[in-house]
């Protein structure tokens, strides 16, 4: 503002208007203000009424506009709404799906990216007066859109890229929801984050230009000289504010649509291309725009009253020397683009900037003496402060509900109908609401307002403010008892624990009541607050004052965010412990009593130890209650209240419990507020891992841990759950009388009975041609592994059994596991010979061995072969400390064979490689990941991986299925040696216990069809495994023997194998981690191994074995489990020193006892099985020995869906029941239809006899009705009356009435009583009264009565039998007649038909 522009004016009183009145001309007086009235217009105060005026609108070019009439208007303000519908629509888009995009693909907490998305939100509405300081000072409305408009698109398609290219975001890998809960996902890098905020405040920075602009620039349109410029006003606004709510449904339908089915890119790229549409829009609509001149830089303006104000506090108004305050002469003010504005009273100190005195000299500064314009500018700024800022809660309210109210609805039900709504459109129904509002506004609301008011519009702008923050308390109010209500039913249902987990049965459509409330609220109070500033703001400041809304707005941001931040720290929100259900006192004192809510789940015998509520089970994100009981972990779910076989796992099946503490690496700043995450790894000895999450500070991680470290390793042996259950319903008897019977049977002795007593005392003595028993072991002295009998060649005797034992390893000499008594081949088992460096020979031994190979036939001794299980490089380093193999050339006709089977640590290395792979690439992964197999890469078992080679390559490496393939192939060469060429065979390893009880025991599965039926299977497990010593505790990691009646320290162990990289499997960077072991380095997985074979021979001889792999599976859990006590200890010696029998249950009377209701249908029996078909040996080829993974024992945890797919025998059961249900409903179907064939023979029947009965009627009716008529002519012929009394009528038949009538040559007689067709009616009843009268009857009436009532007449006259008419004085009673005569005639005869 230059010098010139503030001179003195030349006449001041004269400026009075002469015509003013005198009340004016005081007022201004006191005032002591000279005021130069503008020719464009006259102000008012606030609240004032508008009087026509107004500044000229230009061109772009800034020149006056001719033709108003060809520019502005309505038209031109569609443009503008077009540009602003997709302003709101990327604001609304960003706004509702930043949060989710940061959550989910960037990996930033909930919380976090809400309050980053809100900070952002505030920054750009608060930046907003920079747009406004901009259009109004410099550029003026139409350039700021312009470019701004343009940065908006820029930072947009910044955005776009951010979700397109991977480069810009962080490895989406193995990352699925429940790890991004626990924030397990690797998190965005510091430049990544970077780039995403510089994109993303370019945008905001844009938005900040346009916000302030748009309306002002639209309202600009409208031309202020208009008489209807107010009204026009009022549409534009409503119409303004609609075609923000048609781009924020846009916003929370489509955009929400794509991102759902075409990803982040896609939908940040459709909020680019609808902006990019916008600014070609807006650019088209150019030559149709009114622009309003900048006027300068207001907040220069405000400065310089400021300024002058404060340096002239101390001068009173007298001081000057003139009477007035100062202002330019003319019709115009001082400031471009604005008319003069009228002194107002109020803030009297900000006039003193107006005050001219002498120290302004004649050219003063504007930094020393502004215009009256100039201060009111300030006072109306001033003014205006209070209205925005009222509804800064409105805008908390707005913000809460586009975060929080989002999240909200994930725990709800969003299904109406068929239909299902996704969760981020929810904030589309307060569009839909004021949408609808806007439509009815000016139909409904204004005209009953109008009436209330008086209001020319219904209602003012403050006052539609007031409404629409009265409106808001309510939408609030409901919002926060309906949350109230949410909370308590998640709890009472169990779903307070499940993070963003829908209820099913509470509906999202709940929340339409706070979201239309909130709509309601946002037209009454948005909409009046824009048309209020603008109105009321200066001209020169009208973008300023459309900045106002925005700066409440975004202030409205902060303080959601400081909420949020509060609640926080309150609650401890935000962080991964918060998903969980709090240890609250209630739950403290419910886990007291340790058994709450889980009596129904236990055993017998079984006690909870430690109980937690709202554990997470990692694996299938489930919240469940967690019990620690004396024989397993116990996981119950909170929803479905039933067991998670999952996360059930018996402790003495537990391998090792690992508890780390995870603190996960974040984002810059955030580091050292990242919570740890409290976890707990179980591993299983049966391919199992799982992953329990605790919450933080609830200790009952510690509980958990402490109570596994104490009751997984007892202090003391009758402490194990074993014997604490006892014997129960599943008693054991003698296992040695079972071994005794299975020797029996191999020796063809089976009608032999033993006694208790022969076996203590160990005089048994039984044998046929070729072999006997002995009792040599029966106090265990000579080699404490092997059984207390044994089964030994009959030509050697004790004394040289003695000499051999001290040649074999552990004194395991070869002993017969299995014979055949037809050919006499038999397989034994023994140690490796104590050979050594030297090659030592033992005389007895050898001749032992020599014993194995008796004669076939015709004296030709059959072939020895020695199998030798370990690798060649193995036997020859075992020789070197002692022990060794065989020579061929020391042992008679014999051939030493190597197998190359690995030692026990390599197979429990393998299985433990085995079991990572799998649970890093199941559906049920411990860290909650997805994987290969979770995308339906294949299916598993069923002989679908066809290759050995292709097998071992997809596993991983881990080696399992060669082993396995080892064994096979081993056991098959075997029972082919034995089979095909009727040689024995001798077996042995290191000690005799682990590979060589493998191979003995698979080989006799294949040579003895009776060890492929339940009977047999339970003989061989006893015989070979129990029996001859498998030392089960060991490999297991059982309880051993060690002093009395005690377990030792189980030994600390790190993790077998490597894990992956997901930071739940490696806890590099964690605190506080421990590993506990069950396992030693003699722990092996041999038994399970052998079962595995097992169950690769019945896949590839499905009709060859009486069980099925799911027997094969439930027996390996009871072993693994420790429930029963057969398979304690390490040998027939320590379990009998132990009375394991008469102290624990047996697992095969359980086995036999879940068989038992079903009978052949149970799902251990194998349908399939043949026994006819297979009653000899199996020997497979080479080719079918390739294995495969055992799906329903390897995938069953891993990856449940595929451990039954392809399985036959689960198929065929289900076919089997299906049909035996459809043979059922048809056997009852077809004795349906007999019973109603039954019942419709007798109905038959019935209506036979009731229609031989209604004939019967229906002739006696029909005599009747003959016979009655008859009597009734007779009568009447009389001349008598006839009262007929039937059926309720009364008739009377007059002596000259006609009552019959000759139709053709039947007479019918007239009657009440007939069925309507001239019939006598058979259920009517009739009596009959007769009068005889003698009046009216005529003389010869008499004779011709008698001749009328002869019943049977011809031509040749009457012949009625001696006919004749009887008289009784002068009445006529009826006929004379020869009754003899009557009596013979039938009234069958044709009396009544015509001749």
């Amino acid at each position: 503002m230059g010098s010139q522009e503030i001179a003195s004016p030349e006449c001041m009183p004269a400026a009075v208007g002469a015509g003013a009145g005198v009340e004016e001309v005081e007022r201004r007086q006191n005032l002591q203000f000279y005021f130069a009235q503008s020719d464009e217009r006259q102000f008012r105060g606030i609240g004032g009424e508008y009087v026509a005026g107004g500044t000229t609108p230009v061109n772009i070019w800034g020149k006056p506009i001719k033709n108003l009439s060809k520019t502005g208007g309505w038209i031109a303000a569609f443009f503008i709404f077009g540009n602003e519908m997709a302003e709101r629509m990327a604001y609304f888009g960003l706004s509702v799906n930043m949060v989710i995009f940061m959550f989910y693909v960037m990996h930033r907490p909930f919380t976090s990216s809400a309050n980053a998305v809100n900070t952002f939100l505030g920054i750009s509405q608060i930046s907003s007066v920079l747009g406004g300081f901009l259009a109004d000072a410099y550029l003026g409305r139409y350039w700021t859109i312009a470019i701004f408009t343009t940065i908006y698109l820029l930072g947009l398609i910044g955005i776009t890229l951010c979700a397109t290219i991977s480069i810009f975001v962080p490895n989406q890998d193995q990352c699925d929801k429940l790890s991004i809960l626990l924030g397990a996902c690797e998190p965005a890098k510091s430049w990544q984050m970077l780039y995403l905020y510089v994109v993303l405040y370019i945008t905001g920075f844009g938005a900040a230009g346009i916000r302030p602009c748009v309306s002002s620039f639209g309202a600009d349109q409208f031309d202020e000289r208009s008489k209807d410029y107010k009204a026009h006003l009022d549409r534009f606004f409503n119409f303004f504010y609609l075609s923000v709510t048609i781009g924020a449904i846009m916003a929370f339908t489509m955009v929400v649509y794509i991102q759902m089915n075409h990803g982040w890119g896609s939908a940040f790229g459709s909020l680019a291309v609808a902006m990019g549409f916008s600014n070609v829009v807006f650019f088209v609509g150019t030559p149709l725009y009114r622009h309003k001149l900048p006027g300068g830089s207001p907040l220069t303006r405000v400065a310089q009253v400021l300024f002058a104000a404060f340096r002239k506090r101390n001068v009173p108004f007298s001081a000057s020397d003139l009477i007035e305050l100062y202002e330019v002469p003319g019709r115009n003010s001082a400031i471009k683009g604005s008319g003069k504005i009228e002194h107002t009273d109020d803030f009297r100190w900000l006039d003193k900037a107006a005050l001219q005195v002498k120290e302004d000299g004649a050219n003063p500064s504007p930094w020393r003496l502004c215009t009256v314009t100039q201060v009111e500018e300030v006072k109306i700024l001033l003014k205006l402060l209070p209205i925005p800022m009222c509804t800064i809660m409105l805008s908390v309210v707005l913000t809460e509900y586009l975060t929080l109210s989002v999240q909200q609805a994930y725990t709800l039900n969003t299904h109406f109908g068929n239909l299902k709504l996704p969760v981020t459109c929810m904030p589309v129904f307060p569009g839909l609401s004021i949408f609808l509002v806007l439509a009815l506004y000016y139909y409904t609301f204004a005209p009953l307002s109008r009436r209330i008011t008086g209001h020319p519009h219904g209602a003012s702008q403050l006052q539609r403010v007031g409404l629409g923050l009265a409106i808001s308390i309510l939408s609030v109010a409901w919002a926060g008892a309906f949350e109230r209500y949410r909370r308590m039913y998640a709890i009472k249902h169990g779903y307070k624990s499940l993070f963003l987990t829908a209820m099913p049965n509470l509906s999202a459509y709940w929340l339409l009541i706070q979201y239309c409330l909130i709509g309601i609220a946002e037209v009454f109070c948005i909409v009046g607050l824009l048309e209020f500033l603008y109105q009321e703001a200066p001209d020169a400041m009208r973008s300023i004052g459309s900045a106002y809304a925005a700066i409440a707005g975004g202030i409205g941001c902060f303080v959601a965010t400081i909420i949020n931040n509060i609640r926080k720290k309150m609650e401890n929100s935000g962080s991964w412990e918060s998903l969980v259900v709090e240890w609250t006192t209630e739950e403290l004192s419910r886990s007291g009593s340790h058994a709450h809510g889980m009596a129904e789940f236990l055993l017998d015998a079984e006690e909870v130890m430690v109980q937690g509520h709202g554990v997470v089970l990692v694996n299938t994100d489930e919240a469940g209650t967690l019990a620690v009981t004396n024989f397993r972990i116990l996981f119950v779910s909170e929803i479905s209240q039933h067991i998670i076989e999952l996360g059930t796992i018996p402790l003495a099946t537990i391998e090792k419990f690992n508890k780390h503490v995870v603190k996960l690496p974040s984002a810059p700043r955030q580091s050292s507020k990242a919570q740890p995450r409290r976890l707990l790894q179980v591993v299983g000895k049966d391919m199992r891992t799982v992953v329990f999450g605790f919450r933080r500070k609830s200790k009952q991680r510690r509980a958990v841990f402490d109570a596994l470290c104490r009751f997984t390793k007892p202090e003391k042996l009758l402490d194990l759950y074993v014997f604490t259950c006892g014997p129960s319903t599943f008693k054991n008897d003698d296992p040695k009388l079972r071994l005794l019977k299975e020797y029996y049977r191999l020796l063809g002795k089976g009608s032999f009975h033993v006694t208790s007593t022969t076996i203590e005392d160990g005089s048994l003595s039984v044998s046929n041609d070729r072999w006997r028993i002995t009792s040599i072991n029966y106090n265990y002295t000579l080699c404490p592994t092997y059984p207390f009998a044994l089964i030994v060649p009959k030509n050697i005797s004790d004394e040289e059994l003695l000499q051999v034992s001290n040649f074999r390893g552990r004194c395991r000499f070869p002993a017969i596991s299995w014979c055949n008594p037809g050919t006499g081949a038999v397989l034994a088992r023994s140690s490796q010979p104590l050979v050594g460096l030297m090659s030592q020979r033992n005389v007895a031994d050898e001749k032992l061995v020599a014993a194995l190979c008796t004669n076939i036939n015709k004296g030709t001794r059959r072939k020895l072969y020695i199998a030798d299980a370990r690798p060649r490089k193995n036997a020859l380093a075992n020789g070197a400390m002692g022990g060794g193999s065989e020579s061929s050339s020391n042992y008679f006709q014999s051939e030493v064979v190597f197998f190359g089977i690995e030692n026990i640590h390599t197979m429990r290395d393998s299985l433990a490689r085995l079991r990572d792979y799998l649970d890093t690439h199941g559906t049920t992964s411990s860290d909650g990941m997805s994987s290969f197999l979770r995308n339906g890469g294949w299916t598993w078992g069923g002989g679908n991986l066809s290759s050995m080679s292709a097998s071992v390559s997809t596993l991983g490496d881990s080696g399992w299925l060669s082993h396995v393939q080892s064994l096979l192939a081993g056991s098959a060469w075997i029972a082919a040696r034995v089979a095909l060429e009727s040689a024995s065979v001798l077996v042995h390893c290191s000690d005799g216990w682990d590979r060589t009880t493998q191979l003995v025991s698979l080989a006799s599965v294949l040579l003895d069809p009776y060890y492929r039926t339940f009977e047999g299977f339970q003989a061989l497990v006893e015989k070979d495994w129990l029996a001859f010593g498998h030392p089960f505790s060991d490999r297991m990691g059982f309880p051993t023997l060690s002093g009395n009646n005690s377990i030792p320290e189980l030994s600390r162990q790190s993790s077998v194998g490597s894990l992956s990289s997901s930071p739940l499997r490696i806890p590099s960077g964690s605190s506080g981690n421990s590993t506990h072991g069950q396992t030693s380095n003699n722990c092996s997985p041999i038994f399970l191994q052998w079962i595995d074979c097992v169950s690769q021979l019945l896949r590839m001889y499905p009709c060859a074995f009486e069980f099925s792999s799911a027997f094969l599976v439930d027996f390996l859990d009871c072993v693994l489990s420790y429930r029963f006590g057969n398979f304690l200890f390490n040998s027939e010696k320590e379990r009998q020193q132990n009375a394991v029998v008469e102290t624990s249950g047996c697992i095969w009377v359980y086995l036999t006892h879940l068989r038992a209701p079903e009978d052949d249908s149970h799902i251990h029996y194998n349908p399939f099985y043949d026994p006819a078909k297979y009653s000899g040996p199996l020997l497979p080829p080479a080719a079918a020995l390739a294995p495969t993974l055992w799906p329903q024992f390897h995938l069953r945890w891993a990856c449940p869906s595929e451990a039954g797919a392809g399985e036959i025998q689960s198929q065929w059961r289900t076919m089997t029941k299906k049909f035996t249900e459809t043979a059922m409903a048809k056997e009852s179907a077809e004795m349906k239809v007999n019973e109603l064939q039954l019942r419709l023979d007798l109905l038959e029947e019935e209506l036979q006899n009731e229609k031989q009965l209604r004939t019967s009627a229906l002739a006696m009716a029909s005599k009747a009705s003959r016979e009655s008529l008859a009597i009734k002519r007779a009568v009447q012929s009389l001349g008598c009356k006839v009262h007929f009394l039937g059926g309720g009528n009364d008739d009377v038949v007059n002596p000259g009435s006609s009552w019959l009538e000759r139709e053709g040559s039947t007479l019918y007689a007239r009657s009440d009583s007939s069925d309507g067709r001239g019939h006598p009616d058979e259920k009517a009843d009739l009596s009959v009264s007769i009068s005889a009268t003698e009046e009216n009857v005529h003389p010869n009436y008499h004779g011709s009565v008698c001749e009328n009532i002869c019943p049977f007449r011809t031509r040749e006259g009457c012949k009625w039998p001696d006919v004749a008419c009887s008289r009784f004085g002068s009445q006529l009673v009826g006929l004379k007649a020869n009754f003899d005569a009557f009596d013979r005639l039938s009234i069958y005869d044709s009396y009544f038909g015509a001749d």
